[in-house]
């Protein structure tokens, strides 16, 4: 659907969202998590929190219920409105997108510390799971979430104030905890029992999607950037350029280690995106460097 409104098929992508936010579970209100028998107790059974109010759940009783792709799902719903600045739409997805993100709290941050567990929330993430772990990834996504529909809510001349203070909750949690101070990047999760360690080596949405979402500055955006160069291994193409590995961890099976064109596209987006802040950063110091007031720049530069 990101393609969709790139291409100006904002009708046929308005479709898409409305179709699945009518598949949205107003019922029950909550319930307890219950790690299912069928799947070694790496999944959430059917009737768990999982699926009570606010779960967007396209296909019923099938392999979907596996995945929290509504994640990925509510950005592409905001990044709609972030195209189009649609009131009407704004009007009519908000209540689906305040219902996710309550849903999101309550499956993913029940101890309310601001950060979030990756659960099947990417297309790498089948065969790796996190134990009710807080995470880099899936905070990001919650991240932005709570900043856009900050936005909306705004524009619809609502109070913005919870989603505000979430994300700011959520900011200073990541650095807090996940930012790797010495190593510069963020650990992919910390251990939620025993010694809680953080998780050193990280896969490629765990660079990247702090980059997109905007929880990065710009000396963070490069040093996330750099760990694809000297950690993880890259594979030169035939016709040129190359793709890279998703990331360290053995052994090789789907998704814990594989090399795609979509990883390679998100990272190649992230790349453009710090080097686009970088390069403003520089000209602005060149600016400041020009000017009789100096600081007026410094202000640009901090937010």
């Amino acid at each position: 659907m990101y393609g969709g409104d790139a291409f100006g098929w904002h009708d046929r992508v308005r479709t898409a969202i409305k179709t699945y936010a009518a598949t949205q579970m107003q019922d029950p209100e909550t319930a307890p998590p219950k790690p299912d028998p069928e799947t070694r107790l790496t999944r959430q059974a059917m009737d768990s929190t999982m699926h009570t109010k606010g779960r967007i759940w396209s296909q019923p009783n099938s392999d979907s219920s596996l995945y929290n792709m509504q994640e990925v799902f509510i950005d592409e719903a905001l990044y709609h409105y972030r195209w189009t600045g649609d009131e009407e739409y704004a009007q009519e997805i908000f209540p689906v997108i305040k219902n996710h993100l309550a849903w999101e709290k309550r499956c993913f941050d029940p101890d309310n510390d601001g950060l979030y567990e990756n659960y099947a929330n990417t297309h790498i993430s089948d065969a790796h799971w996190y134990s009710g772990s807080p995470c880099t990834q899936a905070s990001a996504y919650t991240y932005r979430a709570n900043l856009m529909a900050a936005q909306m809510v705004r524009r619809l001349g609502e109070d913005d104030t919870p989603f505000c203070t979430e994300a700011e909750k959520i900011k200073q949690a990541v650095d807090r905890v996940l930012w790797l101070k010495e190593q510069g990047y963020y650990a992919e999760y910390k251990d939620l029992l025993g010694n809680q360690l953080l998780h050193t080596s990280v896969e490629l949405p765990t660079i990247y999607h702090p980059i997109d979402f905007y929880m990065t500055d710009m000396f963070q955006s490069y040093q996330l950037m750099r760990y694809t160069e000297y950690a993880l291994e890259r594979v030169p193409l035939a016709g040129g350029g190359e793709l890279i590995w998703s990331s360290n961890w053995l052994p090789w099976i789907w998704s814990v280690r594989m090399i795609g064109s979509n990883e390679a596209m998100n990272t190649a987006i992230a790349y453009y995106k710090g080097d686009a802040n970088i390069f403003s950063l520089r000209y602005l110091w060149l600016c400041s460097l020009r000017s009789p007031t100096p600081s007026a720049y410094v202000l640009v530069i901090n937010p």
